[in-house]
């Protein structure tokens, strides 16, 4: 592939945005809550010192996970406020999850 097919772009972000990066992590899902449904879930608060000045663009990416031969995990980001996001984990139907990790980003306004 030649270098001049390689598309560029820009972000421009305002001087007072940050953003904030971290990995978070789920233990066995033998040690996760069971829904009503029988799902197996796991959450985690995650909180923001200093809290952004309003509600941040946040997201996730599953980056590693462990299991038995049956692979079923989904993450999502159930809540997210100024001060902190929740991330949470799911498995179902008997599947066993030894460990999974996510990547959250949080990009916000925050006043330096």
């Amino acid at each position: 592939m030649s270098e001049h097919n390689i598309q560029s772009e820009t972000i421009h972000l305002p001087t007072e945005a940050v953003f904030v990066s971290k990995t978070v992590g789920a233990p066995s899902s033998t040690e996760w809550n069971t829904s009503n449904d029988g799902h197996k879930f796991y959450t985690v608060n995650v909180t923001f010192l200093p809290p952004f000045d309003a509600k941040p663009v946040c997201h996730i990416g599953l980056t590693n996970f462990d299991t038995d031969e049956h692979p079923r995990i989904d993450v999502s980001i159930e809540e997210v406020y100024a001060d902190h996001v929740t991330v949470k984990f799911v498995t179902w139907a008997g599947s066993i999850i030894y460990g999974a990790t996510v990547h959250l980003l949080a990009i916000g306004p925050r006043k330096k």
